[in-house]
This record gives C-alpha cells, structure tokens and sequence, in this order.
C-alpha cells in the first residue's frame, strides 16, 4: 500500500516539475522583419546589418534586402546600417510580430 502511494507521489512530482520548467523556460519570443532599401532609388540593400543595441545579437539582409529577427518579448534598440550609407536607429517594443520595412540614405548623396 504504502509503494502504491510513493509511486503516485513521485509521478505527481515530475509531472508537476516538468510543467513548471516548461512554462518558466518558455518565454514569449516574436519576429522583427522587413526590408532595407536604398532610400532613393528603392534598391535592395544586400548584406546590410540588422543590430540589437547592447548585446552581440543582430542578422544581416538576404539577397533581396530581407531580414528577419525572433527575439523574446521587450524593448529594443535596434541598428540599422549598410557601408556607405548613414545608420538608422530605432526602438521597438516587441508584444508580437513586427514587420518594418527601412531606406538607408547614402552618404554620397549628402555629399551632392
């Protein structure tokens, strides 16, 4: 009688401990993406840099100036930047998927 008890004891326990880390370990996590693009002539920006301020993580645009980003749900800062071209900053407050679609200026048309 009394392993009855223990066994139901101790299944009770890991199913309790493993619904509890799975909620404590999910985190709500969305998508940041879009496009970068030349501010003037509307050009794919290919290889441009996506950045989240004060960390190391970031991503880079695709052949079609696509980027996307998942990231858990908060308050970023994000750097947008493409060599020759003035960065572009930014802050996103992430509670679901966002899709921003960004035009770098370039720095030679400053110049002009």
């Amino acid at each position: 009688m009394h392993n009855q008890y223990f066994k139901k004891g101790i299944s009770l326990f890991i199913f309790s401990f493993l619904l509890l880390t799975h909620f404590a370990g999910a985190q709500q996590k969305f998508t940041i993406s879009g496009y970068l693009k030349d501010a003037s002539s509307g050009e794919s920006l290919i290889a441009a840099t996506v950045g989240v301020k004060g960390t190391t993580t970031g991503t880079s645009s695709n052949d079609y100036g696509f980027f996307s980003i998942t990231l858990p749900k908060r308050n970023y800062a994000l750097t947008f930047s493409y060599l020759g071209y003035f960065d572009l900053d930014t802050t996103v407050n992430l509670q679901g998927d966002i899709r921003l679609n960004i035009n770098l200026k370039s720095e030679a048309q400053m110049l002009k």
